[in-house]
């Protein structure tokens, strides 16, 4: 592990999404729910509730790569997009996330995302949200093995030729942590998402941060 007092210079961030950027836990909930009673209308809602609860714990892969481990059919998928898109108003930046994402792409350091999310919703939220406009790449989980491969980290840093030293993933769960690790690129653990520390600490992070602020004191451009 890094030491956690040593500035780390980057030339590409890649971000997840969820739980990173943007709080969307509760349009998530209430997306899965509805498409749960569309698609499986004998659901009650205590167990629409036990089947988001053992949901969050997979988030950062892709929907349909959750559905298979749950056992779940993959035609939720459709409800699913449909109620998330009709729900996305609700869906609110963190604080300082703005900031943050100005004061590194100023710094020239290249900005991407890699999300469980498809990429057209992704995409199209990060529009909504006027946050669109920092990135260099959006990537999905439609558009590259689902994360923890480390297959979407290794096409950003091929598209923008940046070193494997000179790459950080930013996330809120171990997949994110773990699609790092296994593409060779420094991790930190965006502790203000949806898990906690301790399930993030199992995971050997190179660093912590408590709030998007705290990036800014530890990270610089070349």
């Amino acid at each position: 592990m890094l030491n956690p007092d040593r500035t780390l210079q980057c030339r590409l961030i890649v971000f997840d999404m969820d739980g990173v950027l943007v709080n969307s836990i509760d349009v998530m909930k209430m997306a899965f729910s509805a498409a749960l009673r569309e698609c499986c209308s004998d659901l009650q809602l205590h167990d629409c509730e036990r089947l988001f609860s053992i949901y969050r714990q997979h988030l950062g892969k892709g929907f349909l790569q959750i559905m298979t481990e749950l056992g779940l059919p993959e035609t939720l998928h459709e409800p699913f997009k449909k109620h998330s898109r009709y729900l996305a108003p609700y869906v609110a930046v963190y604080p300082g996330v703005e900031a943050l994402l100005h004061s590194l792409k100023e710094q020239g350091i290249r900005l991407t995302v890699a999300t469980g999310k498809d990429g057209s919703r992704a995409r199209e939220l990060l529009e909504r949200l006027q946050l669109a406009e920092y990135f260099d790449e959006v990537t999905g989980s439609d558009q590259a093995a689902p994360k923890p491969a480390p297959d979407v980290i290794n096409f950003h840093r091929a598209k923008f030729d940046v070193a494997r030293q000179e790459t950080l993933m930013v996330g809120d769960s171990p997949v994110d942590l773990l699609c790092a690790r296994s593409a060779g690129v420094h991790s930190a653990a965006a502790l203000w998402g949806y898990s906690n520390y301790h399930v993030l600490e199992s995971c050997l992070p190179d660093y912590f941060f408590s709030a998007p602020y705290s990036m800014t004191e530890k990270i610089q451009g070349y």
